[in-house]
């Protein structure tokens, strides 16, 4: 990916968890995205999570994936994955044409 190395941070409310993941989402922060989003979904109980993607520069296949475990995780716990912001670039690598993303 060769750019910034990625971060992710989290911000919480009575209602929602934040998660923004800034940077490049290479398998380094794939991982720890992956983690993070079960542990809120499955172990915490987190039942609407929006995930801040605003200042993500690059992702690839290994982020659609962890994107699309931690959607269907949710759907099967009765909580809700919001993606917020993602630039066109990043939208396109993380999205394919035909899938509805909630924004």
């Amino acid at each position: 990916m060769g750019g910034r190395s990625g971060s992710i941070r989290t911000a919480k409310t009575a209602a929602v968890v934040i998660v923004s993941v800034e940077g490049d989402l290479d398998q380094k922060v794939a991982v720890e995205l992956r983690d993070l989003l079960l542990d809120l979904i499955v172990l915490q109980g987190s039942r609407v999570i929006v995930i801040d993607l605003a200042n993500l520069e690059r992702a690839d296949t290994l982020g659609s994936a962890v994107l699309a475990g931690a959607t269907e995780a949710a759907r099967e716990q009765g909580s809700e994955l919001r993606i917020h912001a993602p630039r066109r670039e990043v939208a396109e690598a993380l999205f394919s044409p035909d899938e509805t993303v909630a924004v």
